[in-house]
């Protein structure tokens, strides 16, 4: 059997350190099988989660690139701008004069 040893050393000094120390040493073994097996399952899923964020990475800029590209071909015209009318609201003294005639022959049909 082929073996590599590493030291690990904590800085009980340090927060961090001390609480990854405290964690380890408090480590229910029975259930991870020992804090060796522990640490190199650790140090793999982190390995395979940076992989995995990388190709992600790469997936998302290419779709990117992919779209830039396509959009690049797309003319983009304004709307032509419609022409606005303003409607005369106010009417003439003789349009005036001819809506009160109507209005009083429409009166007098009530009686």
């Amino acid at each position: 059997m082929n073996i590599y040893r590493m030291t690990l050393r904590f800085n009980l000094e340090d927060d961090k350190e001390r609480s990854a120390a405290e964690f380890l040493k408090a480590l229910d073994c029975e259930k991870f099988k020992s804090r060796n097996q522990f640490v190199i399952d650790l140090i793999s899923a982190y390995i395979a989660n940076t992989a995995q964020k990388q190709s992600e990475d790469a997936l998302v800029e290419k779709i990117r690139l992919m779209l830039r590209k396509e959009i690049a071909d797309i003319a983009v015209v304004a709307p032509e701008h419609k022409k606005v009318t303003a409607a005369v609201t106010e009417l003439t003294e003789k349009q005036k004069a001819e809506n009160a005639a109507s209005v009083l022959d429409d009166l007098e049909l009530f009686g």
